[in-house]
C-alpha cells in the first residue's frame, strides 16, 4: 500500500504542477514551485505543498490564485486520472525551499567572515 500511495502522490504532484503551468494566464502571479504531495491514508484529502518566488504579497496572492482554481483542478484531474475518487486538495505554503536559501546566505557569510583579509585566494602560508 506504501508504494501505491508513492506513486499516487508523484502523479498527484505531476498532474497538478502540469495543470499550472498552462493556466498561467488565469492570474497566476510569480514563480510556484509545487514540492510535494502528501495524501490520507484513506485517500479522501491530498495536502499539496508549494513554495513562491518572491515577496509575501506574492505568497498571499499565489494562495487565492490557487483556491480560486481548485475546482477546475479537480475536473482535469477527473478526467486525466482513472481514480474511483479524486481527493479533495488542500494547499499549504512550504517554507522549507526560503529557509534553506536563508541558511545557505548564513554559512556564505561565514566562509567570507573566515577568509583571511590579508592573504591572497591561494593556499594559507604561501606568498603569491
Amino acid at each position: 500500500m506504501h508504494e501505491r500511495m508513492a506513486r499516487l502522490e508523484e502523479l498527484l504532484l505531476r498532474e497538478i504542477a502540469e495543470f499550472v503551468a498552462k493556466s498561467r494566464g488565469g492570474g497566476i502571479p510569480g514563480i510556484i514551485t509545487f514540492t510535494r504531495v502528501i495524501l490520507d491514508k484513506d485517500l479522501q484529502a491530498a495536502r499539496v505543498f508549494y513554495s513562491v518566488l518572491g515577496s509575501s504579497l506574492a505568497q498571499e496572492e499565489m494562495e487565492h490564485a490557487l483556491m480560486g482554481m481548485r475546482r477546475a483542478m479537480v475536473a482535469h484531474l477527473r478526467k486525466r486520472l482513472h481514480l474511483k475518487r479524486i481527493p479533495s486538495i488542500l494547499f499549504r505554503f512550504d517554507a522549507s525551499p526560503a529557509h534553506a536559501a536563508g541558511v545557505e546566505t548564513i554559512f556564505e557569510k561565514i566562509r567570507t567572515e573566515e577568509k583571511p583579509h590579508d592573504q591572497p585566494d591561494g593556499e594559507p602560508g604561501t606568498a603569491a
